[in-house]
């Protein structure tokens, strides 16, 4: 889930040219968020802490301290596909990574619904339309944001322990429950158990990390 977020005086985004549909004018967030097709429930609630709690806002010493929270601001959400278009091969953008219609809708729709049990005053677009937003940034101040590049390198982790071996060593299995890719860190002995695990968890592993050679934390495949 990626967003451009935007420090406004005000803020309003109309339908084709038409009539304003959402509008905050007291100050706050506008928020451009795009939905990508590998985004989860986790991604959705990482967004939500993330933006909520973006310290921003100046206070009365002038240095960016405070939240939309603290300032009882108000926010503008406004769908932006657009935010996964990928531009590395040619000219021309590809959305491919964008989620589908309807998942999209899906977590645009949640993450209004977040918003507003927070309390906050949320104003929206109108999701798969053309709009037009009109912006007043107080600063700039300008931050993106992407659930992916969180502070675990992008991927959300889980971590268990299987005993292993006659000496009960502890193997770990690290893995992303979004992508369905792990490791293995020192698989010794019990090859059957290890991968009975692996399996129910239906995991593509990539890697096998050994921290050492010790002969409990070896296994035969």
């Amino acid at each position: 889930m990626r967003a451009v977020v935007q420090r406004v005086d005000y803020s309003s985004v109309k339908v084709d040219g038409g009539e304003i549909v959402g509008e905050i004018n007291r100050g706050g967030l506008l928020v451009l968020l795009g939905i990508g097709e590998e985004d989860s429930p986790d991604d959705l609630e990482y967004m939500v802490d993330k933006i909520l709690g973006l310290r921003i806002f100046e206070d009365d010493l002038g240095k960016m301290n405070l939240s939309l929270k603290d300032i009882d601001g108000e926010i503008l959400v406004v769908s932006q596909f657009t935010l996964y278009g990928d531009v590395r091969r040619g000219k021309r953008p590809s959305f491919t990574n964008s989620a589908k219609p309807e998942l999209g809708e899906k977590y645009y729709e949640e993450f209004i619904a977040k918003c507003r049990e927070e309390g906050i005053k949320t104003e929206t677009g109108v999701f798969g339309a053309h709009m037009n937003v009109e912006i007043a940034n107080n600063g700039p101040v300008t931050i993106l944001i992407d659930s992916k590049k969180n502070i675990l390198g992008g991927i959300l982790l889980k971590i268990i322990t299987v005993p292993a071996g006659i000496y009960a060593a502890n193997c770990y299995i690290v893995y992303s429950e979004n992508t369905k890719k792990g490791i293995v860190i020192d698989p010794g002995g019990d090859v059957d158990d290890i991968m009975k695990k692996i399996e129910e968890l239906d995991l593509d592993i990539e890697y096998i990390v050994l921290t050492h050679g010790h002969g409990d934390h070896i296994g035969e495949y």
